[in-house]
C-alpha cells in the first residue's frame, strides 16, 4: 500500500519485497487520471469563476443587507450585472450541453462556441462603452 502511494507521486518503493518486477508502474502521474482530463479542465474553469462570483456578489450584499439590518436593503437595478449573469450561464450551460455530447473530449466546437459567447460579451460591452448601442433606455 505505501508503495502504490509512493508510486502516484513519481516516487520509488522503498522495500523491495513490496515493488513487483512484473508490475507496471505508470511513470508520469497523469496517467492515473486516465480520460479524466476533459472533465477536471471544466471543473477547473469554471468552479474558479463560480466561486469568485458568488463570494464576490455575495459576501458584498450580506454585508450591505446587515449594515442596513433594521432596514430594508433595496438593490439598485443594474443592466449590465444582469447581462453579465446571463453571459455567465449561458458560457456555463454551452459547455455543460455540448461537453457530455463530445464524451468530454475538447475540439474545436466546445472551444469556438466558448469564444463566440465571449466576442458577443466584450461586442456589447464595448459598444456601450462607445456609445454605439444604447440598451438602458
Amino acid at each position: 500500500m505505501l508503495s502504490e502511494r509512493r508510486a502516484a507521486l513519481g516516487l520509488p518503493s522503498r522495500d523491495p519485497e513490496e515493488s513487483d518486477p512484473n508490475r507496471q508502474q505508470q511513470s508520469n502521474p497523469t496517467e492515473y487520471f486516465d480520460n479524466d482530463g476533459a472533465q477536471i479542465a471544466l471543473s477547473g474553469c469554471y468552479a474558479g469563476p463560480l466561486f469568485n462570483t458568488v463570494i464576490g456578489l455575495g459576501v458584498p450584499l450580506v454585508i450591505t443587507s446587515l449594515a442596513e439590518y433594521p432596514g430594508v436593503y433595496i438593490i439598485p437595478s443594474d443592466n449590465s450585472l444582469l447581462e453579465t449573469l446571463g453571459f455567465l450561464m449561458v458560457g456555463l450551460l454551452w459547455a455543460l450541453v455540448i461537453m457530455p455530447k463530445k464524451k468530454m473530449r475538447l475540439d474545436r466546437l466546445v472551444g469556438g462556441g466558448l469564444l463566440a459567447i465571449y466576442l458577443c460579451f466584450l461586442f456589447l460591452r464595448l459598444a456601450r462603452v462607445f456609445g454605439v448601442l444604447d440598451i438602458d433606455r
